[in-house]
C-alpha cells in the first residue's frame, strides 16, 4: 500500500513539531487530519495554517478542533476522520503541555490539567482510533512521549509522569493490538529548537548545545523524520518501542 493510500491523525498539529509532522506525512502522500485546540498557527503566524499549507503543497487536509482530554472531542474526531477519508492510517499523539513547578508548589488543577492533555489524551485517541486502525493493513500509533518520560527533570513532576505514563502506555497498547497488525511506538524527543525555545535567547540555546553530543540543536523536522519512518511499511516489525531523538543528550545529562 502507498502512502497516497493512507490518512493519518496527528494531534497538537497547528504549531512546533506537530506541524512538522503533519508537513512531513503529507508529503509522503498521505491524507492528513489537523487537530488541534484551535487553527491559529500562533508562533509561525508568518505563515499559512498547517491544513492550508499541505493544500498549498498539493496535499490533502482539513482541521478538526479538538481538547484532547475530552473524550466527546476525540469522538467527534476520529468520526470526522471516517466520514471524510473513510478509513483511518495513522494516529500521531503529540498534543502536550509542560507544568513546571516542584511537587509541593504545584496546584491539583494544573496537576489534573497536564495529565488530561497528556496522558489521557494519548489513551483516549488511541482508544477510539484503535477500532479504525485494526482494520487497515498498517495501521499505526507514534505516540510524542519524551526522554524525560524515561528520567527526571527538575521542577518537571507533571510532565515527567504523563511522559513517563506515555512511554508505558505504549508498551502496553502494543502488547494487546500488535496482533492485530497495528504497531504502536514512542518517540523521546531531547531538545529540540521549537519557535517557542527559540524565544529563550541566544544564552539558553548555549546551555542547550552544551547538553547535546551533535554540534547542533535538533529541529522539528528531525522528530517528523522519526515519525515518518515508524509510520511506514519499513517499520513493521518494530512495535513496544521508545525511541530517543535527542542528539545524545541523555548520554551526557542521564
Amino acid at each position: 500500500m502507498s502512502s497516497t493510500d493512507r490518512v493519518a491523525i496527528v494531534t497538537g498539529a497547528s504549531t512546533g513539531i506537530g506541524r512538522a509532522i503533519a508537513l512531513k506525512l503529507a508529503d509522503t502522500g498521505m491524507s492528513v487530519v489537523v487537530a488541534d485546540i484551535t487553527e491559529d498557527t500562533r508562533l509561525d503566524s508568518e505563515e499559512g495554517t498547517t491544513a492550508e499549507q499541505i493544500r498549498e503543497d498539493g496535499g490533502e487536509a482539513i482541521y478538526h478542533e479538538t481538547n484532547v482530554a475530552l473524550e466527546n472531542d476525540v469522538v467527534n474526531l476520529v468520526k470526522r476522520t471516517i466520514d471524510e477519508f473513510g478509513r483511518l492510517d495513522v494516529l500521531v499523539n503529540n498534543a502536550g503541555i509542560a507544568g513546571r513547578n516542584k511537587a509541593t508548589e504545584t496546584e491539583l488543577e494544573d496537576w489534573k490539567k497536564v495529565v488530561g492533555v497528556n496522558l489521557t489524551g494519548t489513551f483516549l485517541c488511541s482508544k477510539h482510533a484503535l477500532p479504525f486502525l485494526s482494520e487497515s493493513p498498517s495501521g499505526r500509533i507514534v505516540n510524542i512521549s519524551s526522554e524525560r518520560g524515561l528520567s527526571g527533570a527538575p521542577n518537571r513532576p507533571s510532565y515527567c509522569a504523563t511522559k513517563g505514563g506515555i512511554s508505558n502506555l505504549t508498551r502496553q497498547l502494543a502488547v494487546d493490538y500488535s496482533e492485530e497488525g497495528v504497531t504502536i511506538n514512542a518517540i523521546c524527543p531531547g531538545p529540540i529548537k521549537t519557535a517557542r525555545l527559540a524565544s529563550m535567547g541566544d544564552d539558553g540555546w548555549d546551555d542547550f548545545l552544551q547538553s547535546v553530543a551533535t554540534p547542533f540543536i535538533g529541529e522539528p523536522e528531525d522528530i517528523a523524520n522519526a515519525v515518518r519512518f515508524l509510520a511506514s511499511e519499513d517499520a513493521r516489525y518494530i512495535t513496544g518501542h521508545n525511541l530517543l531523538v535527542d542528539g545524545g543528550h541523555h548520554q551526557l545529562r542521564p
